[in-house]
């Protein structure tokens, strides 16, 4: 609930150029104690809130104050950094796939992509040129690993892998 309220205000607060809910959204942040652990999804949006208010503090820089930035920075790329390294709830599959454990069981595709599409997005606005690198590497492989699971595993539905190209495919 609580990532909700910041999403809508932050949104809000970029249409109506509106410093009173930027802060509440950073109010609200707080207040619910989000993080960016976790894998982004319908019902966990945290992952891209700091994303998000470092997007808008570079689009806008008066909804906030000089050190926001810095903040939002520091916040988006801690949870980016662990995807990276693989030390968060998040790891590379030996395939090279993005896994989040509880996530990935039911719909393994949706999180990797939706950590890729948060990486390349963030990129750009990195502190570094190393890690807008390290974003841009991981998220845009994670997509082309992500592309050939789907036709590896279109082709295994109709039987046109054989059980040794099957073995050899660490991704399926």
């Amino acid at each position: 609930m609580g990532d909700d309220l910041v999403l809508a205000a932050l949104f809000l607060a970029y249409a109506d150029n509106s410093t009173v809910l930027f802060s509440q959204a950073q109010k609200w942040w707080d207040e619910y104690k989000l993080t960016m652990t976790g894998d982004l999804s319908w019902d966990n949006k945290a992952p891209a809130l700091p994303i998000l208010f470092s997007q808008l503090l570079t689009l806008k820089p008066d909804l906030g104050t000089g050190s926001d930035l810095d903040k939002w920075k520091k916040e988006a790329e801690r949870g980016l950094d662990s995807v990276v390294a693989a030390n968060g709830p998040g790891y590379l599959t030996p395939g090279g796939l993005l896994w989040y454990d509880e996530s990935s069981d039911f719909n393994s595709l949706v999180p990797a992509l939706n950590a890729a599409m948060l990486l390349i997005r963030y990129a750009p606005l990195a502190t570094s040129s190393g890690k807008t690198n390290d974003y841009m590497v991981l998220g845009s492989s994670t997509r082309i690993n992500l592309a050939l699971t789907c036709i590896s595993r279109r082709l295994q539905r109709l039987n046109w892998i054989t059980l040794s190209e099957r073995i050899l495919c660490k991704v399926c």
